[in-house]
């Protein structure tokens, strides 16, 4: 049977007590340990997931603009800190802008909309635009 390990911490699943894991077997358990994401080799998976997919449509040119929406848990995401199998991180080769997903809109309309219903206003800008 598989128990998770959800500590939070930075190297979480290296914090268990070191007879843990043969205690765990004894009783014929499995203990998964999840980082978040950000730590250990999990955000070179993210770039491989979110990134390398699209990398050939991305901008060629060294420190380029790159506008990120994230969407969701996404948006827990350090986009900045990702690093490529190569050993560099994202904000190395892009000058990265992020802006809200339009669900962060959403959110915010139901939130807030009673309040600021008699003066609200829509609005969208690009950040390249001179």
């Amino acid at each position: 049977d598989p128990m998770l390990w959800f500590h939070g911490t930075p190297g979480a699943r290296q914090q268990l007590p070191p007879d843990t894991h043969r205690q765990a077997l004894e009783r014929g358990l499995r203990i998964i340990g999840v980082d978040r994401p950000g730590t250990g080799n999990s955000s070179a998976y993210l770039y491989d997931v979110l990134i390398e997919p699209v990398r050939a449509a991305l901008p060629a040119t060294p420190d380029a603009p790159l506008t990120i929406i994230p969407h969701g848990p996404l948006f827990r995401v350090s986009f900045a800190g990702l690093p490529s199998r190569r050993g560099r991180y994202l904000l190395e080769d892009y000058r990265l802008h992020y802006a809200p997903s339009a669900g962060a809109f959403g959110v915010a309309f139901f939130a807030f909309g009673a309040l600021y219903a008699r003066h609200a206003a829509s609005f969208a800008a690009s950040p390249f635009a001179r």
